[in-house]
């Protein structure tokens, strides 16, 4: 006789909690492409848009540095960020380029909007946890493999 378990509870409750309320690393400093980065120079490095509005917004712990050139300042190469604020960002980022903003328009409205997202966001996602660590909770406390015949 097949036990009637869901496939992992417990493991999907806590990628849940994990998504509701893990941290995520990621890279401050702007990527550029291959021919672009030979013509640079160590100092042209930049930050990121997304580590900007991100660390604007008071959310960036940094968490890696390096010196890219000597004398120079020690640039932040690496912050940890909550996942839920990484991705309302990304979310935003994408919304702004289906409404055709470009550069600091799109700048300013993932700003203003992004603190309002990420609690809406982090809201859900939270009560999405809870729902499916209630979930393995009860699945655990059933009866499994007993002789209810007795």
């Amino acid at each position: 006789m097949a036990k009637n378990k869901p496939m992992g509870t417990k493991e999907a409750a806590k990628k849940a909690r994990s998504k509701a309320s893990g941290k995520v690393e990621i890279d401050t400093i702007k990527k550029v492409g291959f021919v672009k980065s030979l013509l640079q120079k160590p100092s042209d490095k930049k930050y990121s848009k997304k580590a900007n509005v991100i660390d604007r917004a008071s959310k960036l712990k940094p968490t890696k540095y390096k010196q890219f050139y000597y004398g120079g300042d020690a640039m932040v190469t690496k912050a940890s960020v909550k996942r839920v604020d990484s991705d309302a960002y990304n979310l935003l980022a994408k919304r702004a380029k289906a409404a055709g903003l470009k550069g600091q328009d799109a700048k300013i409205a993932i700003s203003k909007s992004l603190n309002a997202i990420s609690r809406q966001m982090e809201t859900d996602r939270g009560r999405s946890a809870t729902r499916a660590e209630g979930i393995a909770k009860r699945e655990q406390k059933k009866r499994r493999n007993t002789d209810l015949t007795r």
